[in-house]
């Protein structure tokens, strides 16, 4: 009597329903079938429009006419529109120059390395012009860390440091009798990534300036 209890028990918790993980496999079935078939129309789409259509921009000659419309042109993928001329880019300074595409140049080191006597000197030299004969004032100061920041940056951009990335912090502060401690930490290639720091310090104020170069491959 008990197995005759047990086996119709067993048979009812099988064949009630569905079981959980018939359940589980028709969902996970069920999502990647809809994964796929984003996919497909995704790659059709993409394949559809590749190609067709390509917008060139073109400088006008000196004796041209400059309202021609822009020139819009079926070109096949992979391919160059036939002109005698190349398309180039306009910039709003009033020059033009050709299009290039960026070529990978596998350089893993610098041409020139960061040279912290040479930005230590540029630093020095923008602090002391522009703050020679100045007075700590709160408003002048906040205004003149963010002069002094860009200022020394495009001065260390014009030694030619090559695929180097340059930050610029400018701390300013009053001459009373009190002190500030400055740290930084960097997560950097030891070979070839740098710092540099300036000071400047009059009866009044005081200034710091840290430049840090970091080359990127």
């Amino acid at each position: 009597m008990s197995g005759e209890v047990a086996a119709h028990s067993r048979n009812s918790s099988l064949g009630g329903g569905p079981s959980m993980i018939g359940m589980i496999r028709a969902r996970k079935l069920a999502v990647k079938i809809k994964k796929r078939a984003q996919f497909l129309v995704a790659d059709r789409t993409r394949r559809e429009n590749a190609g067709r259509t390509a917008v060139i921009h073109w400088d006008f000659p000196r004796n041209s006419r400059r309202d021609e419309p822009t020139t819009r042109l079926n070109v096949p993928s992979g391919r160059s529109p036939p002109s005698s001329r190349s398309p180039s880019v306009s910039s709003r300074y009033g020059y033009t120059h050709p299009s290039q595409t960026p070529k990978n140049s596998y350089r893993l080191e610098p041409v020139s390395r960061f040279s912290e006597p040479k930005v230590k000197e540029v630093i020095e030299d923008v602090l002391d012009q522009n703050l020679h004969g100045q007075t700590y004032e709160a408003v002048f100061c906040k205004e003149m860390t963010k002069k002094l920041s860009d200022t020394i940056k495009q001065r260390v951009k014009i030694l030619g440091f090559s695929r180097y990335k340059f930050i610029c912090i400018v701390h300013m502060g009053q001459v009373h009798n009190q002190g500030m401690r400055i740290g930084s930490r960097c997560l950097w290639d030891q070979k070839f990534d740098n710092v540099a720091e300036g000071y400047f310090r009059n009866g009044n104020l005081f200034a710091v300036a840290t430049v840090f170069g970091v080359y990127c491959e």
